[in-house]
């Protein structure tokens, strides 16, 4: 029996990835509830199958929000606005 027949056999694949994006596919599987591998591997299955994983309004506020909390913390020193 070769390695890809055996079920427990997992392929490994090593990718470099640009700066920043690590900590995005970060935030986004906690976002989900998943791994960070369990994310990726979600990622790739949907763009293979031609699924739009993302809710492209969803994401932009998502980023505003992101966005609007730094500025808070800088200019509030670190309190956020109740």
């Amino acid at each position: 029996m070769t390695d890809k027949e055996n079920p427990a056999f997992v392929e490994r694949f090593t990718v470099r990835m640009p700066d920043g994006l690590r900590d995005d596919i970060a935030e986004r599987a906690k976002q989900n509830g998943r791994s960070m591998n369990s994310e990726i591997v979600q990622i790739l299955q949907d763009a293979i199958s031609g699924k739009d994983t993302i809710d492209k309004d969803q994401l932009d506020m998502e980023k505003i929000k992101m966005i609007l909390d730094r500025v808070a913390e800088e200019v509030l020193g670190n309190k956020k606005p109740t």
